[in-house]
């Protein structure tokens, strides 16, 4: 029988080669390092392997160290939790609700996520300063702080900032004094300087065209959200703290991993910079991040006293699987459920709940199709291979082939065929997860097929003031195209009316009183309703938002309401 370790060795095998990228795997189990190796290649123009010893960003975990410098700040007396974020950033608008640091650490402040903006204006910005100009221009929030749990880097980003105020000191300073020094976390930063020498420093790549590896330069110094550069061996002493509370005590370890909650009292799977959650029927904290072909992965059994870590230099790479595969092996005699299999459906089955879901809320829009007998989800405007791994008469449950995506679509009594219309009395809805995230239900959505003549109204050059940038709408090959600055076009795909589909949410037109359209706001989950001012309309016009855009004339509006009715 093969050890555990050659176990472990062949999940890497693909990745343990000297021509491709690949990752660093960190197994702690009973409070030692038990197993950590490098498969693949740190630098390709140097031929440098991975080891233990290299140096990964690690994007989204880096959440966690910020997270606990706030909670050593407020555990000193420095600064609230319920204080008014405006105390300590007073650029951020006042919008009629208090926005506290809570809202920041639980992702339910309801401000717009700063890598979603920069992507809707095509303008990707390098520095917090940068961003914090980007936020305080934006003239509302996405919802009300404490309704709703909806992920967002821009909160941690200014929780950095707040550090920072408070404590006179950068994020990275901070966190060296109090947190890395005294774990002995000696390669570990927040990179607030994109040209600093960092020994051992792994480079990440994506595949081009003609699938060859092809490397990332990266240039920016954004922390909070983001910006760690750690590596195993850091990570394992990191890992340690949960047990022995070097830094911050019990009470503090205890509240970074509690919960927070929604006004309505729902307790959220989100604590402070760390996710809950259960893999197999056992409990697991975790959380993990992505950028610019960096990957990263920490999942903690903590009833187990087991954690797996992978840290990947390469797009496409899903660290979740992996480490859930080396649970698999570790941890076999522990789990009370067994493994989710794949099943086999009829081709006519999977046909049924082929369609648009869209949802009323946030504007994302998922589209299941079949390519062929494979069945695929269109989300953020990516066709991800899923299959069915539970059926029943009324639902079919669909999981991402290779990775955690996990989708529910739930189909009510009759089973209709693919011409349903939107908004029935008993619509078909699609359920979603993705990581701890859950979206508001999507339903099924009947898309209109609009003419020449129709698609020939909504031409031209519209400007957001909040984004600072400006939309060319063209109509090409018989569909609607978005240029936005040296971008190819990029299509929309019709909803209904007003309102169209593009990669993850919605653009609804709005029109005047003369039912000339005037301007479109443009929706996504993390960022919704911002408006854009076509180019012949001047802003102090009647053809603007509010009163002037009748319910009728705007598509994403009349849709929003009409699908309340059925949450």
């Amino acid at each position: 029988m093969k050890s555990l370790e050659n176990q472990v060795d062949a999940l890497f095998a693909e990745w343990d080669r000297p021509n491709t990228p690949g990752c660093v795997l960190g197994i702690i189990k009973g409070g030692e390092l038990v197993y950590a190796r490098g498969y693949g290649m740190a630098n390709l123009d140097y031929d440098i392997p991975i080891t233990p010893d290299s140096v990964f960003t690690i994007a989204s975990m880096s959440k966690q160290f910020t997270a606990l410098s706030i909670l050593l700040l407020a555990q000193r007396g420095n600064l609230a939790l319920d204080d008014d974020i405006r105390k300590y950033v007073p650029e951020i608008p006042d919008y009629g609700h208090t926005i506290c640091i809570r809202h920041l650490i639980h992702h339910t402040s309801g401000i717009r996520n700063e890598t979603t903006l920069m992507g809707m204006a095509n303008r990707y910005l390098d520095t917090n300063e940068e961003v914090l100009r980007l936020l305080a221009r934006q003239k509302s929030l996405d919802f009300q702080p404490g309704d709703e749990h909806v992920y967002c880097n821009s909160g941690y980003l200014l929780l950095a900032e707040i550090i920072k105020r408070v404590s006179g000191q950068s994020l990275n300073q901070f966190a060296q004094e109090h947190i890395f020094e005294p774990l002995g976390m000696a390669n570990t930063q927040f990179a607030d300087d994109y040209r600093r020498v960092v020994k051992n420093r792994a480079i990440s790549y994506s595949r081009n065209t003609d699938g060859n590896f092809q490397r990332y330069v990266i240039t920016d110094e954004l922390m909070g959200p983001t910006g760690v550069l750690t590596t195993v061996g850091d990570l394992y002493r990191w890992n340690q703290n949960f047990y022995h509370y070097q830094v911050g005590g019990s009470e503090l370890v205890a509240q970074m991993q509690t919960p927070g909650r929604l006004n309505s009292g729902a307790e959220l799977h989100y604590a402070c910079g760390l996710a809950h959650g259960a893999y197999r029927g056992l409990k697991i904290v975790w959380h993990g991040g992505l950028v610019q072909g960096f990957r990263s992965q920490m999942i903690r059994f903590p009833e187990q006293n087991f954690t797996a870590i992978c840290l990947a230099n390469i797009e496409g790479f899903s660290p979740t699987r992996l480490i859930h595969q080396v649970a698999d092996i570790y941890l076999a005699d522990a789990f009370t459920e067994a493994k989710a299999a794949f099943i086999e459906l009829p081709p006519e089955r999977l046909q049924e709940v082929v369609g648009v879901y869209y949802d009323y809320t946030a504007g994302f829009n998922v589209e299941l199709l079949m390519r062929g007998s494979m069945m695929l989800a269109e989300v953020f405007g990516a066709p991800i291979p899923v299959a069915p791994i539970r059926a029943t008469p009324d639902s079919i449950v669909l999981r991402e082939l290779g990775g955690p995506l996990a989708m529910e679509i739930e189909v009510k009594q009759p089973l209709r065929p693919r011409s349903v219309q939107a908004f029935p009395d008993q619509p078909w809805r699609l359920n979603m997860q993705v990581s701890f995230h859950k979206p508001p239900p999507m339903f099924a959505w009947a898309v209109d097929a609009p003419d020449a003549d129709e698609l020939a109204e909504y031409v031209g050059a519209y400007t957001s003031d909040e984004l600072q940038a400006t939309y060319e709408i063209t109509v090409q090959d018989g569909a609607l195209h978005v240029t936005v600055g040296s971008e190819p076009p990029y299509p929309l795909k019709p909803g209904r009316g007003d309102l169209f589909r593009l990669a993850g949410g919605v653009l609804g037109f709005t029109r005047n009183e003369a039912g000339q359209v005037a301007g479109f706001t443009r929706t996504e989950p993390m960022a919704r309703n911002i408006y854009f001012r076509k180019a012949e309309f001047r802003p102090d016009r009647q053809d603007m938002q509010g009163d002037a855009c009748h319910a009728g004339r705007s598509g994403a509006e009349k849709l929003t309401r009409e699908g309340q009715k059925h949450q």
